[in-house]
């Protein structure tokens, strides 16, 4: 695929989901959002102003809809790639900006959080550290994990502390996960939070430290990733929407974001009607004298040209992505 201003390679690491396994997620595939988020920069920081689309829905929803019908919507690429004026990066970037905008939404909520906020998920982090930690120090006494890097995890006070303590157990507790996993009530589900959480406060400390400034600049960037985000989702639909055009099922492959609100979606024009025939006004005079009637009027001719307007774009026997072109 060739590069522009607007489009950028994806990655091996960020083409599909992470699978679902019984094995814990990896450290990896958490940072995928964070991953996706830098990849895009470029491309989001080429978009003009004008372009620029306001957040108004649910971004977190937005996101888990695109990840969860992302098989269905990769299905249509190949016929989606044929399609006249269609650019087919939008397929290829889909889950790449859906990651980005995910991981922007979550530097906003972070940047924007009230003091309490931040203290209520410190709160959370000190008690999954200490759940985590005496864990950890049963599983050290039986020799499966070392005592040595656990000991410096207990009693820290602090946000950063809480939030290193927390990146730091998970990673130690992962690194033995075969041989521990049958051994500890510690779950996969509790490492993937401690790693989310240990981030959040991370993330949180550092934004608070340059707020308020730092605020409108990760809300004009969750602004951004929103546009790109957008843009490549309303395409794969409108391309879709029209190889499945007999098929009514669009909402089952792809559906609206924007679904319950009206949507924002543009109708197509109304054919234009062809303009009738001028009426013949001419009537035949009678003679002189004459006591014969007028001849009527002729009468109108229907207008013969059938030619219809243009389809509109989008509706069968039109190109729908004429307008794409230069």
């Amino acid at each position: 695929m060739e590069k522009d201003n607007n489009v950028i390679q994806t990655p091996a690491v960020v083409a599909s989901a992470p699978a679902a396994t019984n094995a814990p997620a990896t450290v990896s595939n958490l940072l995928l959002f964070r991953e996706a988020y830098e990849q895009v920069l470029p491309a989001a920081a080429a978009l003009r102003e004008e372009e620029l689309l306001p957040v108004n829905i649910d971004v977190p929803s937005a996101v888990a809809t695109t990840a969860g019908v992302l098989p269905k919507i990769m299905a249509y690429r190949a016929a989606a790639a044929k399609l006249e004026g269609f650019d087919i990066s939008h397929f290829d970037q889909l889950q790449l900006r859906a990651f980005a905008v995910g991981h922007a939404h979550t530097r906003f909520q972070t940047a924007s959080a009230p003091p309490e906020a931040l203290a209520a998920l410190n709160e959370r982090g000190i008690k999954l550290r200490d759940t985590m930690y005496l864990d950890a120090v049963a599983l050290a006494n039986r020799g499966m994990i070392s005592g040595e890097r656990i000991g410096s995890f207990k009693a820290n006070v602090g946000y950063k502390n809480i939030a290193f303590d927390l990146l730091g157990l998970a990673e130690v507790l992962r690194e033995s996960w075969d041989k521990i996993a049958s051994r500890t009530g510690i779950q996969p589900s509790e490492l993937s939070e401690a790693e989310l959480l240990g981030r959040q406060l991370v993330d949180a400390v550092g934004m608070r430290e340059q707020a308020p400034a730092v605020v409108a600049q990760v809300q004009a960037q969750r602004q951004r990733n929103f546009t790109l985000f957008s843009q490549s989702y309303d395409q794969v639909r409108r391309a879709i929407t029209f190889l499945r055009w007999d098929h009514d099922d669009i909402d089952q492959i792809c559906p609206s974001l924007y679904a319950g609100r009206g949507g924002r979606r543009k109708e197509a024009p109304a054919p234009v009607p062809p303009t009738p025939a001028p009426l013949n006004t001419d009537t035949h005079t009678p003679a002189a004298g004459s006591t014969a009637p007028a001849t009527p009027a002729e009468t109108p001719t229907p207008a013969t040209d059938k030619a219809a307007a243009p389809a509109g774009v989008g509706l069968p026997g039109a190109n729908p992505f004429a307008e794409l072109k230069n």
